[in-house]
């Protein structure tokens, strides 16, 4: 058999595999490489399923910039175990997108990384990542779970990271994890469907309007012991008339609270026991 011939026979099987994959409801995007249709098929679950395997996709451990930026074929996504980072704008507006599972392996969640992927309903932040960066998770009004995993690991969250985030009406409870120390500027900023917010013993510093614009929250605590440094306008436009909702604080620091707070002093209570 000729070199020629072989070669127009590997093109028609991995033509076959395309049409398979495809017939089974998932579309391989113009991205994919020929070369690796074999592990799409094992990511694809039988009876029409529409699970894409976006870590089979690269040999090295991090999903690139820009790798799926504005691919509306995606719809249900799983990122493999080998897979650490997710790099900056990788499913940016990918407004189709309305599942992605996120392994414990990843650490970091890349600049925009998420940005205007409008169709995601959950959004669960794996143990294993200790950073969200700027804008990592904006633009999702469709989100009505904002979730950080048991052990989490994380340490910061950057600017506008979850900003106009959660779809309202306001039935969101954010829980923040322990560990837990920076919280950038505009980090969760007119996410008008968080309904209660819980800020960890170990944030030290919350920046400029990050909590600004929570219209339909109705209460926000924080558990350090140690009033944390905030921002201007951090807690300002909470609750539905905008007078501001109450912030919780342990019983034996509101007044560390309310000298350090002074701006909402008058907000702050004592959390009911």
């Amino acid at each position: 058999m000729s070199i020629a011939t072989e070669i127009s026979r590997l093109q028609t099987a991995k033509a076959s595999i395309k049409t398979a994959i495809e017939g089974k409801g998932v579309t391989v995007p113009s991205s994919a490489t020929l070369d690796t249709y074999d592990d799409y098929v094992d990511a694809i679950q039988t009876g029409g399923g529409g699970n894409y395997d976006v870590g089979l996709k690269f040999t090295g451990n991090t999903i690139p910039i820009s790798a799926f930026t504005n691919t509306n074929s995606l719809t249900d996504v799983v990122i493999s175990n080998n897979i650490t980072s997710i790099g900056n704008y990788a499913f940016r507006g990918c407004t189709k997108l309305s599942a992605c599972t996120i392994p414990d392996s990843v650490t970091s969640i890349g600049n925009y990384a998420f940005h205007s992927c409008s169709g995601l309903t959950e959004i669960t932040i794996p143990s294993g990542v200790t950073t969200i960066n700027t804008y990592a998770f904006t633009l999702i009004k469709s989100a009505t779970a904002i979730t950080f995993s048991q052990g989490s690991r994380l340490n910061s969250i950057g600017t506008r990271a979850f900003s106009d985030t959660s779809k309202y009406p306001a039935a969101v409870n954010v829980v923040l994890p322990e560990g837990l120390t920076t919280i950038g500027a505009n980090a969760f900023t007119t996410t008008d469907g968080i309904a209660t917010l819980s800020i960890p013993s170990t944030v030290t510093s919350i920046g400029n309007d990050a909590f600004r614009g929570l219209t339909y929250c109705t209460s926000i605590t924080c558990l350090a012991t140690t009033p944390p440094t905030i921002g201007t306008n951090c807690f300002d436009k909470t609750a539905g008339d905008h007078s501001g909702c109450t912030i919780y604080v342990p019983s034996t620091n509101v007044n560390d609270y309310k000298t350090a707070w002074s701006d909402y002093a008058s907000r702050i209570e004592a959390i009911p026991t």
